[in-house]
């Protein structure tokens, strides 16, 4: 899966997520919603994979925070270098969190990893 897939995805669930709101909180507009997801599923031909990536056993923290480590940088240093809290760097790679594929702070985490050859979550 490319990144151009994984960047669509994100963008329809959040979407799809923003309809679903709509039509929850708004009964008058369900007529609407159902007529434009339709036209859209027909224009598409088929309904998009939205399922989340499972990136629970994908993720190894250790294995993140020693390759930051060889490269003689900091977390600090490299959430600097990203434009990052280094808080964020300090969760992934203590295993607290993963890194979110969703959010820019993640994103710019995981494509750092990806440029240095370690692409756990296939990105």
């Amino acid at each position: 899966m490319s990144e151009v897939d994984d960047a669509y995805r994100i963008i329809l669930k959040d979407y799809f997520n923003r309809i679903e709101q709509r039509y929850l909180g708004n009964p008058n507009d369900r007529g609407l919603i159902i007529s434009g997801l339709e036209g859209m599923l027909i224009k598409l031909g088929s309904t998009p994979d939205l399922q989340e990536p499972d990136t629970s056993k994908k993720f190894d923290n250790d294995y993140a925070r020693n390759l930051r480590t060889s490269l003689s940088l900091s977390g600090i240093e490299l959430a600097r270098s990203l434009g990052i809290d280094p808080s964020a760097i300090s969760r992934y790679e203590n295993g607290k969190t993963l890194p979110p594929v969703n959010r820019p702070t993640g994103i710019k985490y995981l494509n750092w990893m990806k440029n240095q050859g370690y692409n756990p979550l296939d990105i």
